[in-house]
């Protein structure tokens, strides 16, 4: 197993978007100094770019349903009386 990140396993929380990207850019640097195998770098980007994708999928579906409120109470207001 790769001890090169044991110093910081915690990596904090993955719930946001700039959250995965800085944990990429960490493991970034870690490949580009040698302290991280790349095979080893390679698999953690692609953890955190599945990551990405759900939270990417979350922020989209929290827009559709805003905006289907938005729209029905557009559709009230166009359809209420004077």
């Amino acid at each position: 197993m790769d001890k090169s990140l044991e110093t910081k396993q915690n990596t904090g929380r993955l719930d946001r978007l700039s959250s995965v990207r800085q944990e990429m850019a960490r493991i970034y640097r870690k490949v580009k100094s040698g302290k991280l195998e790349p095979e080893s770098g390679t698999k953690r980007v692609y953890i955190l770019k599945e990551i990405r994708a759900c939270i990417e999928a979350e922020i989209g579906e929290r827009l559709e349903e805003r905006l289907v409120k938005v729209q029905e109470l557009m559709g009230k207001r166009v359809g209420s009386p004077s």
